[in-house]
């Protein structure tokens, strides 16, 4: 009943977001042609589209996500102050990377688990708009922050910028892929403790990963390339995957 009842909260509070508006009066049988409105009038404003996709997001979520942002870009100071190497700061990079990565998934599993995507098909909202708008948004976060640590690290560790933009992506890349399957398989949908252990083990990895001296040397380049760009496949495979679900009517996000 409480479902129900958000619902339809969520539906009365869309609808009167749209602007209606009637001619002045409407053509009779036999009369003059009167001039309708032009339909440019009724669509909404992208500022409109926007605020209400930012009204619909799961706040929580998002302010959580941003306080761990905020924590990983900020701890590379207090790391420099403790003296750490450049070899620690590669791990913690490629840690926050894989941290990173599951978080966002994380919170846009949050889009499939609260009721909000059954407002599909009404006013100007829909999934796949939701799924689109925070997918753009945690990219351009996560490439902000994820950037911003790589420049520190360059520019205080004296590290070549290219490697250690390899070093975070790869991870970054593979942990949100994995974390992804796993939210839109059938038998893991809806459930946010399966993404955050799929995160855990990724981070887990990574750091074994990290551990391995023989991966940072200049004949692995190669390799790295190649991972890389299997996972960047896997990744659009997996964002496809989930839009199609989505506009096949599989992913209906209901509790």
């Amino acid at each position: 009943m409480k479902t129900e009842k958000k619902l339809k909260q969520l539906f009365q509070k869309a609808d009167s977001q749209i602007p209606i508006r009637r001619p002045d009066h409407f053509r009779i049988p036999g009369s003059e042609d009167v001039s309708a409105p032009p339909l440019s009038e009724y669509r909404v404003s992208r500022f409109r589209l926007i605020f209400g996709l930012l009204r619909y997001m799961d706040k929580r979520a998002w302010a959580a996500y941003l306080v761990i942002s905020l924590f990983f870009a900020a701890f590379p100071a207090y790391l420099h102050v403790r003296g750490a190497s450049a070899d620690d700061m590669t791990v913690f990079l490629m840690l926050s990377a894989s941290i990173l990565g599951s978080v966002s998934i994380l919170v846009l599993s949050r889009l499939f688990a609260g009721g909000l995507a059954e407002i599909a098909c009404t006013c100007f909202f829909n999934p796949r708009q939701l799924a689109a708008f925070q997918i753009l948004a945690l990219g351009i976060l996560n490439l902000t922050v994820l950037a911003f640590l790589i420049l520190f690290t360059g520019i205080r560790w004296g590290t070549g910028l290219f490697w250690l933009g390899i070093y975070t992506a790869v991870p970054f890349v593979f942990t949100a892929a994995v974390c992804l399957w796993i939210m839109r398989s059938d038998f893991f949908r809806g459930r946010s403790f399966p993404v955050l252990t799929a995160g855990l083990l990724c981070a887990g990895a990574s750091l074994v990963f990290a551990a391995m001296p023989h991966v940072y040397q200049t004949s692995a380049a190669i390799f790295w390339g190649m991972v890389l760009a299997a996972e960047l496949t896997a990744l659009a495979a997996q964002i496809r995957h989930l839009f199609t679900a989505i506009d096949g009517g599989e992913i209906l996000c209901t509790d």
